[in-house]
């Protein structure tokens, strides 16, 4: 009886034993609770600028060649010699307010060296532009315009114009194709006619 006795107790030590082995090895682990951090990179808004704030403007100049005097049957057509002919407006603000560029021909074309025929009468210059990507900032999204007559003296044209929300960084509008029409019956005298265009850059779009 004793022997018999002894062997149960020893079969049930053995029994608990594993049973608690087992239960340790199941216990499943607790996951943690994902941590963040961050990262941070700051910018300062710049300024608005047409070709980054020079005040001459002589890429945007424009020259139509220097052309025999002759009796035409039709209108003269000229076009612009400066094959780099362009103008850029710069938007470092960082607002995403939106632009428009605007442009002016003073006064009608004059060759102050004549004796007569000082002014080129009806001469009409037209402007136009086309965006150009490969100037301008990747992502570029201003919208330039063609066929921009300036026809009528001391009045504010849009060449070039950014709605809100677009026009960041640099834009460029190339003017390379702009043209001169000069009327066949307008005479001329030997020597260089000029004008002045007055450029000018409104921090906010312009409806016209």
């Amino acid at each position: 009886m004793k022997k018999t006795l002894l062997g149960l107790l020893f079969s049930a030590a053995l029994i608990a034993t594993s049973g608690l082995a087992a239960n340790a090895a199941d216990t499943p682990q607790t996951p943690q609770t994902p941590q963040t951090s961050q990262g941070t990179v700051g910018f300062k808004g710049g300024s608005l600028t047409i070709d980054n704030g020079a005040t001459d403007l002589k890429g945007a100049s424009l020259d139509f060649g220097t052309n025999d005097i002759k009796a035409a049957a039709e209108d003269d057509k000229y076009e612009n010699t400066n094959k780099s002919a362009a103008v850029s407006v710069v938007d470092l603000r960082g607002t995403a307010e939106g632009w428009s560029l605007q442009v002016k021909q003073n006064e009608a074309f004059q060759n102050k060296a004549a004796v007569t025929n000082k002014v080129l009468t009806g001469a009409i210059l037209t402007l136009n532009g086309v965006l150009d990507a490969s100037a301008s900032t990747t992502g570029a999204d201003a919208t330039v315009n063609n066929g921009v007559s300036l026809e009528a003296l001391n009045s504010d044209k849009t060449l070039m114009a950014a709605p809100t929300g677009k026009g960041n960084g640099k834009n460029v509008a190339d003017i390379k194709a702009s043209t001169l029409m000069v009327p066949r019956t307008t005479a001329r005298s030997q020597g260089s006619y000029i004008t002045t265009l007055t450029w000018s850059l409104n921090a906010a779009p312009v409806n016209e």
